[in-house]
């Protein structure tokens, strides 16, 4: 068990996006523009048609660049599901440098808005 202060100011944005599966579905994989360094993050989604509200939507994961030539990122088994319009904590397994993808459900037709805010404060065991 680790403990950390959920403090607003402990918080900062990292990803903001606008997926729309509308007309690519699926939708492929979407990627972090920002390499994150905390293993704890939250991640805010929700979806623009009402069906999908409150619902599950996809997968985030913790991909990490790994030294082994040719391969570059490697995903992790970490994967947590995002669901609709809740706030969701995570924390992954590897404390290392790393960014994440996205996988949206195939049969999801709307427009998702993700959030994702990186925890900056201390974390203690």
């Amino acid at each position: 068990m680790i403990k950390f202060n959920t403090a607003a100011e402990n918080w900062t944005i990292v990803w903001q996006a606008t997926l729309d599966s509308t007309s690519t579905n699926p939708l492929p994989r979407q990627y972090s523009p920002t390499i994150l360094t905390s293993p704890i993050i939250a991640v805010g989604a929700s979806a623009v048609t009402q069906y999908w509200q409150k619902q599950a939507i996809g997968y985030i994961n913790q991909e990490i660049e790994i030294g082994l030539i040719g391969f570059g990122f490697a995903r992790s088994t970490a994967k947590r599901t995002i669901f609709s319009d809740e706030l969701t904590i995570i924390n992954f397994p590897f404390d290392v440098n790393y960014r994440l993808s996205v996988d949206l459900f195939k049969n999801l037709a709307t427009v998702v808005t993700l959030s994702v805010y990186e925890y900056t404060g201390a974390i203690t065991p």
